[in-house]
């Protein structure tokens, strides 16, 4: 009987392991800042600026760590969590939550736009080129996914 007891522990020890470990990975965020902020900064290590370029990268992205909001995100998802359905103006209180929340990603939206159109303002030719395949390339695993 023991030696059937060690047996198993033997097996599901590692098991278990293997299983907390792979958790604990898979729980990590994907993106560093869980924002296009980190898109963008992944995207300009890739394309080895020089020290000017990377100067200006540098300001344009500062001026975007305003728009992140990862905190606020989660104190929009307790006020939702807060209403009550059964209290009177529920639905007014819901749907002006709404208008807030799509105004502040619109705001997101277009300043990420503005600081996109900045960066490639900073960017020669050649950088632009390896850009241009590097998102041909994007698009074309994105349209096999999609068709999936």
């Amino acid at each position: 009987m023991k030696i059937q007891r060690q047996k198993a522990l033997k097996i599901i020890l590692p098991v278990m392991l293997s299983i907390m470990v792979s958790g604990t990975v898979m729980a990590k965020p994907h993106d560093r800042d869980g924002d296009m902020h980190g898109k963008l900064e992944r995207l300009i290590e890739y394309l080895d600026l020089s020290d000017d370029q990377q100067d200006k990268a540098d300001s344009i992205l500062g001026q975007l760590k305003q728009y992140k909001g990862q905190k606020r995100a989660h104190k929009k998802a307790h006020y939702m969590m807060t209403l009550n359905p059964e209290e009177a103006g529920y639905l007014d209180k819901v749907n002006a939550h709404a208008e807030e929340v799509a105004a502040n990603v619109k705001v997101k939206i277009i300043e990420m736009a503005k600081a996109k159109q900045a960066l490639y303002q900073i960017l020669d030719d050649e950088q632009k080129q390896k850009l241009a395949k590097k998102h041909e390339r994007r698009l074309k695993k994105l349209e096999k996914r999609m068709k999936d």
